[in-house]
């Protein structure tokens, strides 16, 4: 379990965003290569230091109604 300073420094890092949530151990599911992260603290403290946080846009999921990011083109595992 990772402590608020260990989660800050990963969120300020250089790493790909992909990369810092998998780090920190946050649930995430892809469409293609588009990246889906669950609205909460730790995500949006990664969306407000994302270098292209503009582009990122919030839904509420179909099945649950649970509000989520998604980030265009982040999911790195995504194989054409």
């Amino acid at each position: 379990m990772l402590n608020e300073t260990q989660k800050n420094e990963i969120i300020k890092s250089n790493i790909s965003i992909f990369q810092k949530v998998k780090k920190l151990g946050i649930d995430f599911d892809n469409y293609y290569s588009d990246l889906y992260l669950f609205v909460n603290d730790d995500t949006t403290k990664i969306i407000d230091n994302y270098e292209f946080k503009s582009i990122v846009t919030t839904f509420k999921s179909a099945v649950d109604g649970i509000p989520m990011y998604e980030v265009p083109f982040a999911y790195e595992d995504y194989k054409r």
